[in-house]
């Protein structure tokens, strides 16, 4: 019978938040079926804090557990191995909503999730690498604010 080895060390990632900031025809948010292709995405970063992006440092034992510990702390469940949680007045992470994870030991090569429904996540290829900040205040019908005014989009075509 084969034994699994426990691995010496835990992976450490750096996650950072994408916020999907669609909306319909309407003007109310369009994103909570999930990400699509053209979908705006914003980096989220601290309403009080505006002049970085908010990233959080995490150990996981894959890269699927590391999405689910961004997502825990965009949900504001627990924190980030600094103890860093996720800003009041920023809106929790959502359904269409973007996490991009860079693992410590290859720091340009971060991969990116879309969070779906009920803890699942699909990986997107790439994204355009011009990151604007942005916060949306905690009412998700409001749209993000933003800092720049250029939008980010995801490309699900490989």
């Amino acid at each position: 019978m084969p034994q699994h080895r426990r691995p010496l060390f835990t992976p450490r990632y750096t996650a950072t938040a994408l916020l999907n900031t669609a909306t319909g025809p309407h003007g109310w948010p369009d994103h909570h079926f999930g990400y699509r292709p053209g979908h705006p995405l914003l980096q989220a970063a601290d309403p009080d804090l505006l002049t970085r992006p908010l990233t959080f440092t995490l150990e996981a034992p894959s890269l699927t557990d590391a999405v689910q510990a961004a997502r825990s702390i965009g949900q504001r469940a627990t924190t980030d191995l600094h103890r860093t949680g996720w800003p009041r007045r920023l809106r929790r992470l959502y359904t269409g909503d973007v996490i991009a994870l860079t693992p410590a030991n290859t720091p340009r090569e971060p991969r990116y999730y879309a969070l779906g429904p009920d803890a699942t996540a699909t990986a997107l290829p790439r994204i355009t690498p011009a990151l604007p900040l942005a916060w949306a205040i905690q009412n998700p019908a409001i749209s993000a604010r933003l800092v720049h005014a250029q939008t980010l989009t995801a490309d699900q075509t490989t």
